[in-house]
């Protein structure tokens, strides 16, 4: 069984007057450490920036910005766009997901097939209907659940670091 990576949202706030982090925050921070422990397929691009998209607002790309932006990944610029169509998956190395409607996901999943698209979902639905992790939010504390198979059969390799951190979950097959 995985143990949970679990980022508490609810700690007092370290010396003085600093905030806690708000789910959003806690989300860009766990996104950029999955795309240094995961490993792209062969094929996919390594040239210009790498780009997270996100993918159905909900007021992420705020904190995303702030954790990304101006700063180096994989050795790339690393850039968060806003992504409104299936179309504009074309240049996204993860496409962050907030939406949680079924035929939107759907469409995600199909457009992003083979192009090298680390798909992360905001509701823990999204891992178990075909994306590779997925984040859920227990007891105020954010974790991560990973769905393996998915993320191998699209040529990813997570690093057993990752994944020890990670609740496993398997894509939920059509009766």
């Amino acid at each position: 069984m995985a143990v949970v990576l679990a980022c508490s949202l609810s700690e007092p706030a370290a010396a003085g007057n600093r905030k806690s982090p708000t789910p959003e925050d806690v989300k860009a921070a766990l996104l950029w450490n999955f795309a240094l422990f995961v490993t792209w397929p062969d094929d996919a691009a390594t040239d210009g920036p790498f780009v997270l998209g996100v993918y159905g607002g909900g007021g992420f790309e705020k904190s995303f910005r702030r954790a990304f932006d101006e700063k180096e990944l994989r050795g790339r610029p690393a850039e968060v766009r806003r992504v409104e169509r299936t179309d504009e998956l074309a240049d996204c190395d993860l496409l962050f997901v907030a939406t949680e409607d079924e035929d939107d996901v759907r469409a995600l999943l199909v457009e992003s097939e083979g192009r090298g698209v680390l798909l992360v979902g905001n509701h823990p639905s999204f891992a178990r209907r075909g994306g590779m992790i997925a984040f859920a939010v227990e007891n105020q504390r954010v974790e991560f659940l990973v769905n393996l198979e998915e993320a191998r059969r699209r040529g990813f390799r997570v690093s057993t670091k990752m994944l020890r951190l990670a609740r496993l979950v398997e894509t939920e097959r059509e009766p």
